[in-house]
């Protein structure tokens, strides 16, 4: 904040940092934040995006995935003694999701 305030001053031809300038860093780092840390899906300042590259929306719906997954292959190693194909077991969760499973999102969660 200190250098921001500190250009602002220079880009007024100033030697002083007036409170003008400390009030216009404190905006450009705000809206910063605001543009860097809102999750597009909620519309919510998530800052787990900039900690973690995921919001918490994604990650509980990452999370969903992952316990409608096991409970698949729970179901389908009770019919029979093989494994699920990728492919089919991705049908299975997209035939059973009501918003669109994407197969790089799938493969992440597996």
């Amino acid at each position: 904040m200190v250098r921001l305030g500190e250009a602002h001053a220079r880009m007024r031809f100033s030697q002083t940092v007036d409170v003008e300038d400390v009030e216009e860093a404190n905006r450009l780092i705000r809206e910063a934040l605001k543009e860097s840390a809102t999750d597009l899906i909620t519309g919510l300042i998530d800052l787990d995006l900039l900690q973690t590259g995921q919001g918490l929306h994604q990650r509980k719906l990452m999370e969903d995935w992952k316990r409608e997954i096991l409970k698949l292959l729970d179901a389908a190693q009770a019919q029979t003694a093989r494994g699920v194909r990728w492919p089919v077991l991705l049908e299975l969760l997209a035939n059973q999701s009501s918003i669109p499973i994407d197969p790089a999102e799938f493969s992440d969660v597996l």
